[in-house]
């Protein structure tokens, strides 16, 4: 599906928050790997979501209407998931057949090729303190696309090659939008290296300002 859709990358919940991650795109998908992660979606590009329940109903409901608006996209959830959440997974799973594919809790190699699958990473994450979200920036190091709600400082971390949704907007009709614009392979694997290279710049640089700050080479 990776080749005729475009993939979302996944979306992991912030370390704070116990719960699965999703994507949507390509491919979408929804997983927590060894830390709290949250929901992803992916068209052949994945996307992830917000805090525990409320997280993954944004990401199911964005794969439901992936689904009914006939869009290329495969959610992949992983992550644990409380009884709650797991109820809701097991009924979209059960509604959107192998379009959903929850993996349970992912650690290490795992979770590394976990992000190496997706393209967008899909944070739906409605917590108004967010600070940087480590997953973000796994994500980004990856080469994957970031959906997100403007929250905390989420919106330091992104850049032109992401989605900002303002706090309090429609996230699910908004990033549907954004994933159907998207350009569909080859251009997702150019796509994900500028998107990597650009993370190694902006970390390069703001390591050099640390260490000329704190005088770490001295």
């Amino acid at each position: 599906m990776r080749h005729h859709a475009r993939r979302l990358h996944r979306c992991l919940w912030p370390p704070h928050a116990e719960q699965p991650d999703l994507q949507c795109g390509p491919r979408c998908s929804a997983g927590r790997t060894g830390r709290a992660e949250g929901p992803q979606a992916s068209r052949d590009r994945h996307a992830q979501q917000s805090p525990p329940r409320e997280r993954v109903d944004t990401f199911l409901d964005l794969a439901r209407q992936a689904r009914n608006e006939s869009l290329p996209i495969r959610a992949i959830l992983a992550g644990p998931a409380g009884a709650s959440e797991r109820a809701a997974i097991d009924a979209a799973a059960a509604e959107l057949g192998d379009t959903l594919d929850y993996r349970g809790p992912l650690y290490d190699a795992a979770k590394s090729a976990f992000y190496r699958e997706v393209d967008v990473f899909v944070f739906a994450t409605t917590h108004g303190n967010e600070a940087q979200p480590l997953e973000i920036f796994e994500a980004k190091a990856a080469g994957n696309a970031v959906i997100s709600f403007d929250r905390g400082c989420i919106r330091k971390q992104l850049d032109e090659s992401d989605l900002l949704i303002p706090s309090g907007g429609e996230f699910v009709p908004t990033a549907l939008a954004w994933l159907s614009a998207m350009s569909p392979e080859p251009a997702l694997e150019t796509r994900r290296k500028a998107i990597q290279q650009a993370y190694k710049t902006r970390h390069a640089k703001a390591r050099a300002a640390i260490n000329s700050l704190l005088n770490f080479d001295e």
